[in-house]
């Protein structure tokens, strides 16, 4: 009774899906955290001290692309392929790799994988589960072949050996379609800020990564399109275009000042892009005003789209919540989208995520701020870019305290999994909804 109580059951596995999604991440983390520390990992043999492996395998595992330590120039080539690896199976979840796993081999996946797996893909319809889990394995691989081929091409055209392109090619594409931001250039992606070919193909792979697996699965069909494809797209788009403006607007006599105009629209395509969810840059963040900043964060706070391999609280709960406020301004007892009426309990949990969501985000930005030393906007930048698992720094990372570096650590994990998700492996049980209360009127505005 009591394991039962605790969400364990005597000789099982745990029950909560959420909080077997919680311990797996963890676990993975643990083990990169275990590797990084050995002798060959790091350039000068000795391994990565214990905060700096944790700090990097969460990072790499929540597919943030916070660093404290330089990735190229810190980490050997050992070093950098767990780091590489820890992306990959962060951005897709241990759980969909052991599914595909199991699925290979023949054999059939159990009601607690099934439930685990809806709660990774938040995919209801279990039906159509372990299709998407084979889709989601094989669209990942063939994306980032054909990313890393086209990487690889352009930068051995830019002077780099053939071995060394396809290295870089393959790491970059991997944290590109993963949304992890990583990267083994001490600048990022600036020395290639000008050039349309690598900003064109990072583009497209943060892009498709964030999309959403689900998504993405449903255009290939070339059907109607359902209401949440519909809304991934849109808000996707208007994002997009919106950061892209704003971002030339606040930065062209700034960041983007000395650059010729084709360079100019690069960027700040590039900046709007990589905001919501990869962490890769081609202008030194540190040199943005202040402005540019909270914009950034805006977009960093709504991050990618369900099913997709960023965070964030997502495009669709955005979307949600802008059409909810639509809905209330025009008197309507319900929310609509597209002829149809969106569930009250969809409105609920999209406004949940978002509030708690932005508890979590200040409580660790107070922290950070109370804490630590240094200007007090790239400190909630810092906070913002945590827990995003968007990876863009103004260069404060390195220089926080050993219980900085814990906060964003922590805001890392919480990040990747959610708030909601949070919230739900604590809990021990769902509500189950019972008697229907008398309305009570409550006064608003």
């Amino acid at each position: 009774m009591m394991a039962r109580r605790r969400g364990l059951r005597p000789g099982g596995p745990i029950s909560n899906p959420a909080r077997l999604l919680a311990l797996s991440f963890l676990g993975v983390i643990i083990i990169g955290t275990a590797l990084l520390m050995l002798p060959p990992a790091t350039n000068d043999g000795t391994g990565a001290d214990l905060l700096t492996a944790l700090f990097t395998a969460t990072s790499a595992t929540c597919v943030t692309g916070l660093v404290v330590q330089d990735t190229g120039s810190y980490f050997s080539s050992f070093g950098q392929v767990v780091i590489l690896s820890l992306i990959q199976i962060g951005a897709l979840g241990i759980m969909t790799f052991s599914s595909f796993v199991a699925l290979a081999l023949g054999r059939r996946l159990g009601i607690r994988s099934r439930a685990a797996l809806q709660e990774v893909m938040d995919q209801p319809d279990p039906k159509s589960l372990v299709e998407l889990v084979e889709f989601v394995v094989k669209m990942t691989f063939l994306a980032e072949a054909l990313g890393a081929v086209l990487l690889a091409l352009r930068w051995h055209a830019w002077g780099y050996s053939w071995p060394r392109a396809a290295y870089l090619g393959i790491f970059h594409s991997v944290s590109a379609f993963c949304n992890a931001g990583f990267s083994t250039f001490s600048d990022s992606l600036e020395r290639f800020g000008g050039d349309a070919w690598t900003v064109g193909i990072m583009s497209f792979l943060i892009i498709l990564g964030g999309l959403g697996f689900p998504v993405v699965m449903e255009l290939k069909r070339k059907g109607p399109l359902s209401v949440h494809t519909k809304l991934v797209l849109i808000v996707t788009g208007v994002l997009l275009a919106s950061g892209t403006g704003w971002f030339l607007w606040l930065e062209w006599g700034n960041s983007l000042k000395d650059m010729p105009l084709g360079r100019k629209i690069l960027s700040a395509w590039f900046q709007s892009v990589t905001a919501r969810t990869a962490g890769f840059n081609t202008v030194d963040i540190g040199s943005l005003r202040g402005v540019t900043l909270f914009l950034l964060m805006v977009w960093m706070f709504v991050g990618a789209s369900p099913g997709g391999t960023g965070g964030g609280v997502k495009t669709t709960t955005l979307g949600i919540l802008i059409l909810s406020v639509r809905a209330a301004l025009r008197g309507r007892g319900e929310v609509e989208a597209f002829g149809r009426a969106i569930p009250p309990r969809l409105v609920y949990r999209a406004v949940a995520i978002v509030v708690v969501g932005l508890g979590v985000l200040v409580t660790f930005a107070a922290l950070l701020l109370a804490t630590q030393e240094g200007g007090q906007v790239g400190l909630m930048f810092e906070a913002a870019s945590a827990f995003g698992t968007v990876g863009l720094s103004t260069g404060v990372t390195p220089n926080l305290t050993p219980l900085g570096k814990v906060l964003v650590i922590v805001l890392m994990f919480a990040g990747r999994l959610g708030p909601l998700t949070i919230t739900l492996a604590i809990r021990e049980r769902p509500y189950e909804g019972g008697r229907r209360l008398p309305s009570a009127r409550v006064m608003t505005g």
